[in-house]
């Protein structure tokens, strides 16, 4: 039998689709197995160790189903919509220079986040001086908890 692409990219488009309830279900087999579910899957996103997720529920095959970065592309996507994010300013800032540039800022931005490598993200306007003062994990915390709805928690001292 021959490889039927059409059916590849329809299993991705709803794979894609179901990336919020990927990540929820991911989250809830983390919890019930005691685990910070947060760091567990900043972890996994910036890794791409999937030892960072547990087996439970079959969470760690469930998140494997779909590539990190088009994750990463829907959250991103999804925070930048959104209105009064805390770093939203920097990324705002760093995305309309990508554009400016004529790149595609989600991707170059996501491509950052996952290698690590400032080349992706242009001088243009200092943007690229800017992103590297702000730590890669804290970048992924916050557009994880954002996606998910997770706060974050309060220090109780």
């Amino acid at each position: 039998m021959r490889y039927n692409i059409e059916n590849h990219y329809l299993y991705r488009d709803k794979l894609l689709k179901e990336i919020p309830n990927i990540l929820h279900d991911v989250y809830d087999a983390l919890e019930e197995k005691g685990y910070k579910a947060i760091d567990q899957m900043i972890g996994y996103f910036g890794s791409g160790d999937p030892s960072y997720i547990t087996m439970h529920n079959n969470a760690r095959l469930i998140i494997r189903h779909v590539n990190r970065e088009d994750i990463f592309k829907a959250m991103l996507r999804s925070y930048l919509d959104k209105e009064n994010q805390e770093m939203s300013d920097i990324l705002r800032y760093v995305y309309n220079a990508l554009e400016e540039k004529g790149y595609d800022a989600i991707d170059h931005i996501v491509e950052y986040l996952f290698y690590n490598n400032p080349a992706f993200i242009t001088m243009r306007n200092n943007a690229r001086n800017i992103i590297q003062h702000v730590n890669r994990d804290d970048i992924f915390e916050v557009l994880l908890r954002s996606y998910l709805g997770k706060p974050k928690e309060e220090n109780k001292t």
